[in-house]
């Protein structure tokens, strides 16, 4: 709101009468025009109408004009189990993509075979291996997060193409 409307309604009842307007029906375009008689900014307007919009219903209303609004979260707790299981498997299949075409290769020669064995067995072996040491760490992980914080990361909203 601008200096010059100090006698204007203060900015939480400004949202409060938005959203209700919003949830009644009222076109998005409609109550940006109402806020920018009330003394709000245009740009104020726009970006106010999109974060109602959105706490309405959990969506963009038809017709709300969302901008990229930037928010920083932290990952304060990660599921030891279900972390481990991902990154294990994502580890294993790493390791079957490298070393099952290397092992084939190599079993061409025979004084190689019994290292060609070992590498085929190389992806059994580190998901063994693995699973436990990666769920050591995610606990490792939770238990600072709790004291310093998580790691911290930037996430915006876009709008669905409609």
């Amino acid at each position: 709101m601008n200096a010059r409307n100090d006698n204007k309604r203060d900015v939480a009842t400004l949202e409060r009468i938005a959203a209700t307007k919003l949830r009644d029906g009222t076109s998005p375009a409609e109550v940006e025009a109402w806020l920018k008689l009330e003394g709000v900014s245009p740009s104020n307007a726009v970006l106010m109408v999109g974060m109602l919009a959105r706490r309405v219903d959990g969506r963009p209303a038809h017709g709300a004009r969302v901008t990229d609004a930037v928010t920083k979260r932290q990952i304060t707790r990660v599921s030891v189990r279900q972390s481990s299981k991902v990154l294990t498997l994502f580890y294993v299949v790493t390791m079957l993509l490298l070393c099952v075409p290397v092992g084939l290769i190599m079993m061409a020669w025979p004084q190689m075979r019994l290292n060609a064995v070992m590498l085929l067995m190389m992806p059994v072996v580190y998901g063994i291996i693995c699973y436990p040491l990666f769920a050591l760490g995610g606990a490792i992980y939770n238990a600072i997060a709790v004291r310093v914080g998580g790691v911290e990361f930037e996430s915006a909203d876009k709008p669905d193409a409609a």
